[in-house]
């Protein structure tokens, strides 16, 4: 259980592992159910993956996209935005669209307003190349 325990201090996996502690520890599917709101059928999932592979079934596997900018082009970026006591959003992409051919795609989200400008130590949004 050592294994176990080495994992339950990443917040992401944290739910996955205490799952499988819980079971190891004797409480029963209701219990768990009850105390980390899952349902049976993800305590049957990490169960079994943990009997299969052990404690190296709960990391999350996603890492992401690799980003389109280089390393000098993003330095560009970020000198462009200390410049300034704030940048708007459509500014921002603006810049980039024009200077490295990256267009963003943008998710309309209802608690989202474009009209907020960008403080200088916020990160930028998710984009993608569409040349």
């Amino acid at each position: 259980m050592k294994d176990i325990d080495k994992i339950i201090d990443k917040s992401l996996e944290q739910k996955r592992a205490i799952t499988v502690k819980m079971l190891k520890q004797g409480f029963f599917f209701k219990q768990i159910e009850d105390l980390l709101n899952v349902s049976s059928h993800f305590i049957e999932k990490w169960r079994s993956l943990y009997n299969k592979q052990g404690a190296k079934c709960f990391p999350v596997g996603y890492k992401g996209s690799e980003g389109y900018l280089d390393e000098k082009q993003k330095q560009e970026i970020y000198k462009f935005i200390n410049a300034k006591s704030h940048c708007h959003i459509e500014e921002l992409i603006s810049i980039i669209e024009e200077r490295y051919s990256v267009v963003f795609k943008l998710i309309i989200s209802p608690h989202l307003n474009f009209r907020y400008s960008v403080s200088v130590r916020s990160r930028f949004p998710f984009f993608y190349y569409g040349g």
